[in-house]
């Protein structure tokens, strides 16, 4: 873990001194392309907290793709996975500063440091499915929530995709009811509604970094955790997890960031071929993880992990003084994106 740290830590400077992701790397004078002498040549990054084999990053490849191949190779697409440059709040600073051209977010209550807001996001059982959640992200919901807390604070909004409905996870025992979750020690994000919603239902939460999260539930520091199935998946979360409650409990979006200081030092032309390649890749990973969930479900069982259902009805009830907490909380501003949600 240390070295991974470490790593993590030279990346970045070397991001750093390379003055910043976003400025360009000169011309393009040796392309044999007429189309690529438009552009110049210059390298975006852009960083995942997700492993290569989720479907995040294959469509970030896809983005690659597209990108490279519309601007006849002038501009070039690096990916990095794993969180292999740092944390999303490191990755948070890196975009602001321009140190970093993109990412793409495990979720928008990152940003509650700027927007509070945003943790609408973290209301337990806001969404009953990914149709209802997806609609709302792509439109006046979304919308709204990228103008308050992405777009004052040098963050470019360029897309949703999808981080899916979260699950729990743990080695105590199957979830089934909410007195299940007594005593059950979970890791979770810093984020207060979150951390709210363990509490109320008799659970406790322990803030762990994501890149941290498998050693930490092989150590037995935490007894369970909380994310999509194909996180839990492609993380293989199965061989430090016995129990799989499929609660649904929280829908995540993955806004795909860019830092404002770069987008605005990109020209027009680019711009539009970077939104309609995030456009292709946002369609691939949105149909990817939605078609994938009853199939990761079986892979998960053959694993070994033992699949439970929840009484949503039950925990529902459970968590509303969550609900009634973030209503008090933020008012009319609250009660109308609740209502934009629905």
């Amino acid at each position: 873990m240390k070295r991974s740290k470490i790593l993590a830590l030279i990346i970045t400077v070397l991001m750093v001194l390379s003055l910043a992701a976003c400025s360009g790397g000169g011309s393009n004078e040796g392309s044999d392309e007429g189309s690529a002498a438009e552009f110049e040549a210059r390298t975006i990054r852009v960083s995942t907290s997700t492993a290569e084999t989720h479907p995040t990053y294959k469509a970030l490849e896809t983005f690659k793709s597209i990108v490279e191949e519309k601007t006849g190779g002038a501009v070039t697409v690096e990916i990095y996975a794993n969180s292999v440059l740092g944390s999303e709040d490191s990755v948070i600073t890196q975009i602001q500063s321009g140190a970093l051209d993109a990412a793409v977010m495990g979720g928008i209550s990152y940003f509650s440091e700027h927007a509070p807001i945003v943790a609408v996001e973290e209301v337990p059982f806001l969404f009953n499915d990914y149709e209802q959640a997806v609609a709302a992200y792509n439109g006046e919901f979304g919308s709204y929530l990228a103008e308050v807390a992405l777009e004052p604070y040098d963050v470019h909004l360029v897309n949703y995709w999808i981080n899916g409905f979260r699950h729990f996870t743990n080695n105590v025992r199957p979830i089934k009811e909410p007195a299940d979750m007594q005593g059950i020690k979970f890791r979770s994000a810093p984020v207060d509604m979150r951390l709210l919603t363990f509490d109320t239902l008799g659970a406790s939460a322990v803030s762990i970094n994501f890149n941290e999260l498998f050693t930490a539930l092989q150590q037995g520091t935490v007894d369970g955790q909380e994310n999509p199935l194909n996180v839990i998946y492609s993380q293989q979360f199965y061989e430090v997890q016995k129990y799989l409650s499929l609660s649904g409990h929280i829908y995540n979006p993955s806004p795909f960031i860019f830092s404002t200081k770069c987008w605005n030092d990109y020209p027009d032309e680019l711009k539009a071929i970077l939104e309609e390649a995030a456009a292709a890749a946002q369609e691939q990973q949105v149909n990817a993880i939605i078609s994938d969930e009853n199939t990761l479900v079986e892979q998960l069982q053959s694993e070994g992990m033992e699949v439970n259902e929840i009484d949503h009805e039950a925990f529902r009830a459970a968590v509303e003084p969550v609900w009634n907490n973030f209503k008090e909380t933020y008012g009319e501003e609250g009660a109308k994106l609740l209502d934009l949600a629905s």
